[in-house]
C-alpha cells in the first residue's frame, strides 16, 4: 500500500474522533477536537493523517504550536498529541509504515514553518521505546503523581504562605497573569510556554470538559505566584499548573510552601473528611512504583542542546 500524509480537513474531524476511540478506548467529541487544535493564542495547529485505499483514516498525528521562552529569548514550542495508528495498520514499523510516515511528515511540517522549534510530547514506556529506537524521541524527564504528605510538620516559612481561591474572570480583569509573567519570565532558564491571559483563558477557563480552580499564592503579604488545581474523577485534587515570581520554576522550598498553602485551603473547605493533593513535584516510595509518563523531545532537525531541560506540569499535556 502506497502511503502519503495529508492535512486533516474540518469535514474529517468526526472520522478522527472515531479513530481516537479505536486507538485509546475512550471517546472525544468534535467540539473538544476543535478547541484543542484550533482555538487559543496558538502560532499554528497541525493535523496530519494517512488514509487506506478505501479512504478511511488509519493514522493521525497532531501538534499545537504556542509561544515559548527560554533564557530571555522567544522559542516556538510544539506539543505532539494524538499519535494514532489504527490497529489493523500497525503491521509495519519500518521507514515506510504508517507511524514512520506520519512522524516524518510532522518533522518536515514543523521544520518548514518553525525552524528551531522545540517539539515535545508525553508518552508511555512502550511508545517511548519505539520512538527512541527510531531516533524520534529523547527523554527529558519521567513524571509520576506523588501525594502531598498529610499531618507533616510545617516549616516556619509555610505559615507565611497563603493560597487564596480566585475567580478566573477576576484574574483576567486584574491582569494577574501578565503581571506575574512579567516578573517571573526574566528568571526562567528552562523552556516554558508563555502563560498569558489569552493562554490561560483558552487552556483552563474555556476548557470544554474540565473545571479548574485558580489559587493566588501570597507570601509575607506579597503576591508570589499562582497555582491551578483540578478535582479528578477519583476525588483527588491534582496540581495542574503553577508559576512563581521568585524563582520562575518554583524552587523546592517555595514549591513546598505553595503546595502546603493550597493543601490547607482545600482542607478548610472540605466538610466530609480529609482530601488528598497530588503533584508531579513530589515523589514518594509509592509513586516511584508507578509506571511513568515520559516527557520527551521530538526531534525536528537537530536535537536541542539546552543548559536546562524543561520541567513540565500536567497542564502542558492535553490530558489533565
Amino acid at each position: 500500500m502506497s502511503l502519503h500524509c495529508e492535512h486533516l480537513r474540518d469535514v474529517d474531524i468526526p472520522q478522527a474522533c472515531d479513530l481516537f476511540v479505536k486507538v485509546f478506548g475512550h471517546s472525544t467529541l468534535p467540539d473538544h477536537w476543535v478547541w484543542k487544535y484550533q482555538h487559543g493564542p496558538r502560532l499554528a495547529g497541525f493535523n496530519l493523517i494517512i488514509r487506506n485505499p478505501e479512504g478511511e483514516l488509519v493514522g493521525h498525528v497532531g501538534a499545537s504550536v504556542f509561544a515559548g521562552q527560554t533564557q530571555g529569548r522567544s522559542l516556538p514550542m510544539a506539543q505532539l498529541s494524538d499519535v494514532m495508528v489504527e490497529p489493523a495498520a500497525r503491521g509495519s514499523f519500518d521507514s515506510q509504515g504508517v507511524y514512520a510516515q506520519l512522524m516524518r511528515g510532522m518533522q518536515q511540517a514543523l521544520q518548514t514553518q518553525f525552524p528551531g522549534v522545540f517539539a515535545y510530547g508525553f508518552v508511555g514506556v512502550r511508545p517511548f521505546r519505539l520512538g527512541a529506537r527510531m531516533g524520534l524521541y529523547k527523554s527529558q524527564h519521567e513524571y509520576r503523581a506523588g501525594l502531598m504528605p498529610t499531618a507533616q510538620p510545617r516549616a516556619w516559612r509555610d505559615w507565611f504562605c497563603t493560597a487564596q481561591a480566585m475567580d478566573w474572570h477576576e484574574a483576567f480583569e486584574r491582569k494577574v497573569f501578565e503581571r506575574i509573567w512579567c516578573q517571573a519570565s526574566p528568571r526562567l532558564v528552562r523552556p516554558k510556554l508563555v502563560r498569558s491571559s489569552d493562554y490561560m483563558r483558552w487552556r483552563y477557563a474555556q476548557h470544554p470538559q474540565h473545571t479548574y480552580q485558580l489559587w493566588l499564592i501570597r507570601s509575607m503579604a506579597r503576591t508570589n505566584g499562582w497555582l491551578v488545581t483540578r478535582c479528578m474523577p477519583s476525588g483527588q485534587h491534582a496540581v495542574i499548573d503553577q508559576l512563581s515570581i521568585q524563582a520562575g520554576e518554583l524552587a523546592q522550598a517555595d514549591n513546598l510552601a505553595a503546595l502546603s498553602a493550597v493543601d490547607r485551603a482545600l482542607q478548610s473547605r472540605q466538610t466530609q473528611g480529609p482530601i488528598t493533593l497530588s503533584t508531579w513535584g513530589i515523589q514518594t516510595p509509592e509513586s516511584q512504583r508507578l509506571e511513568p509518563v515520559i516527557g520527551v523531545e521530538f526531534r525536528v532537525g537537530e536535537w536541542h542542546t539546552l543548559p536546562h531541560n524543561p520541567v513540565f506540569v500536567p497542564g502542558d499535556t492535553d490530558v489533565f
